[in-house]
């Protein structure tokens, strides 16, 4: 078992303070076929961030391709903080420390950033007296401004409900999130993307559910990635049983930003323990992912 290796939903299920609330039955896991696509992705390459020697989850390849954000994992420090590095090549960063401005004592994690400096996290230091649990700011390189709750709008406002894992589009026009139900286990119970749009702030589309339709499912759907014309998505399906954690990354793509993604199909060769969180870079030639290797690690695959 991989039970309470993922430190968002540890921290969570923990925060809520519910007990474990298990169905009579479990679902089956549904069969996704690999990318049958030309174009591949190959070439599974691990990550090194330079002056770094912790956990590393949860990555996010800038729009510009010059810094690598992530969060470290609770278990080596109690916290899960937001870290930076820059580039040095595709798959060597140098440290650059944790983001100033970002972390407070509380679970930050899942960062994600649009073309122009706008900067979304998942944080827990409000959730429990109801100001949301996804936050926005200014990066402007160097560290993190006027940082403020952004799911206002968003919030169901429903014990144990959270929003997670947020993605914004490149143009930090529309955000990819997740919604998911806690009842104490590792993973959400169920787990939903959703998609909102901003008008003077992030409002969840009418059309979610619809555009969604065979992305999301009976098992749990979380940390989406989409490219900078947003008509391909990735992001991770995961089902826990009672003996083991099965999960995948997948992907889909659709023809306009009006039609729904097709039908997802799993990346063969990402292979690993907990293979999460993948992040796409801005040529979409290049996929971030980390895996557990007895900890935390980021890796990258390519494609032509």
């Amino acid at each position: 078992m991989y039970l309470n290796s993922t430190c968002k939903f540890y921290l969570l299920t923990i925060l809520i303070g519910t007990l474990c609330a298990c169905g009579d039955e479990e679902p089956e896991m549904v069969d996704i076929p690999p990318v049958s696509t030309a174009n591949i992705f190959k070439n599974d390459t691990k990550v090194s961030i330079n002056g770094y020697d912790g956990s590393a989850m949860e990555p996010f390849i800038s729009r510009d391709d010059q810094y690598l954000f992530f969060n470290n994992s609770e278990k080596e420090t109690n916290d899960s903080n937001l870290h930076f590095a820059k580039k040095v090549t595709d798959t060597s960063f140098d440290y650059m420390g944790e983001i100033p401005g970002a972390n407070t004592t509380s679970l930050e994690g899942g960062p994600t950033m649009d073309q122009n400096g706008n900067f979304y996290f998942t944080s827990l230091r409000s959730y429990a007296t109801g100001f949301g649990s996804l936050y926005g700011g200014t990066f402007d390189g160097t560290e993190l401004t006027t940082v403020g709750a952004i799911d206002q709008s968003l919030n169901v406002r429903m014990e144990r409900i959270v929003n997670f894992d947020s993605e914004v589009s490149a143009d930090g026009q529309t955000l990819y999130y997740a919604t998911g139900k806690f009842s104490g286990n590792e993973l959400p119970d169920e787990s939903n993307l959703q998609i909102a749009t901003m008008n003077d702030r992030f409002r969840r589309i009418k059309d979610s559910d619809d555009l969604m339709i065979n992305i999301n499912s009976e098992l749990s759907q979380y940390a989406a990635a989409i490219s900078n014309d947003e008509l391909e998505l990735f992001y991770t399906r995961a089902l826990m049983n009672i003996e083991d954690i099965q999960i995948k990354i997948l992907t889909a793509t659709r023809e306009s930003k009006n039609e729904p993604f097709g039908q997802p199909e799993a990346i063969s060769s990402i292979i690993g323990i907990q293979t999460e969180a993948p992040s796409i870079s801005s040529d979409a030639k290049r996929l971030y992912y980390h895996k557990n290797e007895g900890g935390f690690v980021i890796y990258m695959v390519s494609r032509d």
